[in-house]
């Protein structure tokens, strides 16, 4: 059997296999690639990709034209990610 398993977190598992709260043996056959991606709060650019997207999934779900993101939504999306990042 060919198995793979991608599994995310938002925890150090580092420190939480030395706390003893997570399984020190599940994190060494978890942990054979490691990929750590900063989170989308600090990727404005990857925010608005990713609304582009979703827009074209569902035009194309319930056979609509896309509507584009234009300046104003770009613009709107971003304050909301700078907003997003002052309430952290």
């Amino acid at each position: 059997m060919d198995l793979r398993i991608i599994a995310a977190t938002h925890v150090d598992l580092v420190e939480a296999v030395a706390a003893g709260t997570f399984r020190e043996d599940l994190y060494y056959r978890l942990h054979v690639v490691s990929l750590t991606l900063p989170p989308l709060r600090e990727r404005g650019d990857d925010l608005v990709a990713l609304a582009g997207a979703f827009l074209e999934q569902l035009a194309a779900r319930y056979g609509l034209p896309c509507p584009p993101v234009t300046p104003p939504v770009d613009t709107a999306l971003r304050a909301l990610d700078d907003v997003m990042k002052q309430s952290r």
